[in-house]
């Protein structure tokens, strides 16, 4: 209750349409260098997101993509 569970944003020009899943992780690191030792890729190094927090593209053995994201604390 009262947490964000799932947000749209507008595709831009040639832009692929689709969902994305994020999984909340408190180590963003850790959570990249454990999905390499299990054979998975990262995609895409540390985003941050101001207000939000970080983020990464991982992909697992079999290149299912997902994200995994490290929320920032609560404002205040």
């Amino acid at each position: 209750p009262g947490e964000t569970a799932a947000s749209l944003v507008a595709a831009k020009p040639g832009e692929r349409i689709g969902w994305n899943t994020f999984i909340a992780v408190d180590s963003l690191k850790a959570s990249c260098e454990r999905a390499l030792e299990l054979g998975g890729k990262v995609l895409s190094d540390r985003v941050g997101v101001p207000g939000v927090g970080a983020y990464a593209v991982v992909a697992d053995p079999q290149g299912a993509v997902f994200y995994v994201i490290a929320p920032a604390p609560p404002a205040g």
